[in-house]
């Protein structure tokens, strides 16, 4: 055996797992086991022993291994197939079972420290669920298992039919695929069953197990085998798109189906895309209310507790202190999400949910926290694992959306879990381990498509304002007046402008979707003809000229067309025809000064994407590199008194 490390599966038993398994099936009765025990989970044996029975059998071929995401978490899918070797007439296969189990590898039972991080694996697609007239015309239907006191499935099966009026058995073989999440290595255990049916009383079933628990499937996380699907966003697929993937591997399809998805405009009601309506798996929640003798661990196990979880279903994300803990009894702010579906009180559309949790000890049922989840992220969110008791941050980054944009979903990687605001930057600027940046992202209801408000840009700017002027009154809490906002002004260390459209973007495609609604004043307002953008300017830079410190603006623009607004529906989608939504001049307009190279900078990106960097992305370096040059300039600056 070659040496590996800790926690891992070696890469030639992995393969090794993958290859055919072409065993005849043994009456149900007398099934025995396949070869010798394997207790390692490290290595499976390549040789199948044959059963006979009556040159009955059953092949199992592992036709592809794909690895991508099931809403954010890491998934596996697997395709298999089944190929049945039987007998015309009366001993044809009439039905059959297919059974796969999926555990955790036992190597990650040993106290290693992979272990703490390792999650079961659990079933959260299959495919076909339902199918009549299909494979060869027979019906299929799959279904899940959930262990006992087991909240999420770990096997999965299918039952097979001979189509009631034909007479040729089962087809020759039959595609399956089932999508695993996964945190570690895990294995999988494949039971097959066939069904004889002799005469209209006399029944023969045979069994036996292509990948037994001694011989079992295994997964790493890495190792790959046959065709790969283009799309790894697994829970974005359709029936079509499967079907497609299922024939493909079989030979019907020469090519592998393009399965890209589109993307969506932010949900008319909450900010998120209308394909999350659904209760998606990747779908976050901002939890408040949470009381400041509450550690992580507490949150999380109450949550569970609160939703009828395993603590290792729920994701943390964000832990931090709340930025208006100075004035109320909320200490914490957290980012969840679940690594299944959202439990099913969060799913119909709301705003928020509140959730009182009794008192544990007393009895009496005497809330002791009023827990309050949204999606909507409005407002001042703190991001990052930052204990609620660190106070001496250095500086505060804000992150504000477009107009239309979603708080946290605007600077999330499409279509992945990671955030670059929450998973990075938070570590990033960190200075020493008592001086911290903070992270926070502004939220603000704009969305365009059936809105009944008439708020300009006036408005959303002075409630930002407000807002970062109270989050900050212990430091002006002296001041009076119009000093407070000169407070703050001063306190600005530099600004980066991503595509903002200081002179105008093309709106053309979001016209139909405004119409003449309360909302389309403030639509117009960021037209490239409109008059308040000009009068925006001349304020932004008389405001500047007034601060005691010179302010560093770097602006970032775009270099890629971006999908315009269509409707499909009752829905808008970003799915039209490209162009150019922001041009440079608009995005990098302001003072002579900023419109030198060392403040410019264009991504080979499209409008949304400017703020959507990947995990080890050059452009999120680049980006970090501003902020960095931002802080240590205002803090040389203030360390010198200028």
């Amino acid at each position: 055996m070659t040496d590996m490390e800790p926690g891992t599966l070696d890469r030639y038993a992995v393969l090794r797992s993958y290859e055919p398994r072409d065993v005849q099936v043994k009456e149900s009765s007398d099934s025995a086991h396949l070869g010798q025990r394997n207790s390692d989970d490290r290595s499976t044996r390549s040789v199948i022993t044959h059963l006979d029975a009556a040159g009955l059998g059953i092949i199992g071929r592992v036709l592809s291994v794909v690895y991508g995401t099931w809403h954010g978490t890491p998934a596996t899918l697997v395709s298999l197939q089944f190929r049945f070797r039987s007998r015309a007439g009366s001993l044809r296969f009439r039905t059959s079972e297919i059974a796969v189990t999926f555990d955790k590898a036992s190597i990650l039972d040993s106290g290693d420290d992979n272990a703490a991080l390792a999650v079961p694996p659990a079933v959260v697609s299959l495919y076909p669920k339902a199918l009549d007239g299909g494979e060869g015309g027979c019906s299929i239907k799959g279904s899940y298992w959930l262990k006992k006191n087991q909240n999420f499935a770990n096997e999965v099966y299918w039952k097979i039919h001979e189509n009631s009026a034909e007479t040729s058995g089962l087809p020759d073989e039959v595609g399956l695929c089932v999508v695993v999440t996964n945190r570690g290595p895990f294995l999988g255990v494949v039971e097959a069953e066939a069904t004889l049916k002799l005469a209209p009383k006399a029944r023969f079933s045979f069994r036996n197990l292509p990948w037994s628990k001694d011989d079992p499937l295994l997964f790493d996380g890495k190792t790959a085998k046959g065709p790969q699907m283009e799309q790894t966003r697994f829970d974005t697929l359709t029936d079509e798109q499967w079907a497609k993937w299922i024939a493909m591997l079989h030979g019907r399809l020469s090519v592998p189906p393009s399965m890209k998805s589109e993307d969506t405009l932010m949900d008319t009601s909450s900010g998120t895309s209308s394909t999350e309506q659904t209760g998606r798996a990747d779908l976050v929640y901002r939890v408040r209310g949470i009381p400041a003798d509450w550690s992580e661990d507490k949150l999380v196990l109450e949550l569970a507790a609160l939703f009828s979880l395993q603590a290792n279903q729920l994701s943390l994300l964000t832990f931090a202190r709340s930025a208006f803990a100075h004035r109320s009894r909320e200490a914490a702010v957290a980012v969840v999400s679940f690594l299944s579906r959202p439990p099913r009180v969060l799913v119909p559309e709301g705003r928020q949910w509140s959730f009182s949790i009794p008192g544990a000890s007393s009895g009496q049922g005497v809330a002791i926290a009023t827990l309050v989840l949204d999606r909507n992220f409005e407002g001042l969110t703190p991001l990052g694992r930052i204990s609620p008791t660190s106070t001496l941050f250095y500086a505060d980054i804000i992150a504000v959306p477009g107009v239309g944009g979603h708080a946290y979903g605007s600077f999330k990687d499409r279509g992945r879990s990671y955030m670059w605001l929450q998973d990075s930057l938070p570590v990033d600027l960190r200075l020493s381990e008592s001086k911290l940046a903070r992270v926070l992202i502004y939220g603000y209801d704009s969305h365009l498509s059936e809105s009944q408000s008439f708020q300009n840009l006036w408005d959303l700017g002075g409630k930002l304002q407000a807002t970062i002027r109270e989050s900050r009154s212990a430091i002006i809490r002296m001041s009076r007046g119009n000093e407070r906002d000169r407070h703050v002004l001063n306190c600005i260390a530099g600004v980066v402008f991503f595509g903002v459209p200081n002179k105008g973007m093309n709106i053309t495609s979001l016209i139909p979707m405004v119409g003449h609604q309360p909302n389309r004043p403030l639509l117009d307002s960021i037209s490239s003809d409109s008059e308040l953008l000009g009068e925006q300017s001349v304020a932004f830079q008389h405001a500047v000229s007034r601060m005691t410190r010179g302010l560093p603006i770097f602006s970032i623009y775009e270099m890629v067309l971006s999908p315009t607004a269509v409707q499909e529906g009752s829905k808008w989608r970003m799915a039209g025809t490209p162009a150019m939504l922001v041009d440079r001049d608009s995005a990098t307009h302001g003072r002579p000064l900023d419109s030198e190279s060392r403040f410019v900078l264009g991504l080979n990106r499209n409008h949304s994407d400017l703020v959507k960097f990947e995990r080890n992305c050059d452009d999120y370096e680049l980006v970090l590199a501003f902020l960095k040059e931002i802080l240590t300039g205002y803090l040389a600056r203030t360390a010198d008194g200028g």
